[in-house]
């Protein structure tokens, strides 16, 4: 499973096709779905010194943000 499918399954989003963009501060795919929308998927690593935060913490934070293209 690649990077962005695996991410995608946190979203209602059922993908066609993913497509790499760039890796500069953070990593880009453009999503092709099946509801005839694009989306922009951008993966960030944590930066800074601490532990990384929990998959609960994450989802508790996860806010879907959709935007268009």
């Amino acid at each position: 499973m690649s990077l962005a499918a695996a991410a995608l399954q946190s979203y209602p989003i059922v993908p066609t096709t993913t497509q790499f963009i760039q890796h500069n501060a953070g990593i880009v795919f453009r999503v092709e779905a099946q509801d005839q929308h694009a989306y922009v998927l951008k993966l960030h690593k944590r930066v800074g010194m601490g532990d990384d935060p929990s998959a609960a913490q994450l989802e508790a934070g996860l806010e879907l943000s959709l935007i268009h293209i």
